[in-house]
């Protein structure tokens, strides 16, 4: 769900609605940092590689 766009909060009402089960925002951000995955996704989107054109210069 995160991948797709939704927010820690958005999690967290998630958890409680369909699974009664109440966690913080934060502990959830917490968490998500700690996946593989998710460190992943944070090193392509603050890391862009360089396009075809430019490597050629």
């Amino acid at each position: 769900m995160k991948q797709a766009g939704a927010s820690c909060a958005d999690l967290a009402e998630w958890l409680r609605v369909m699974h009664r089960c109440k966690v913080n925002r934060s502990s959830i951000d917490r968490y998500l940092k700690k996946l593989p995955e998710m460190t992943e996704l944070q090193t392509i989107a603050t890391e862009p590689q360089p396009n075809l054109f430019e490597k050629n210069r």
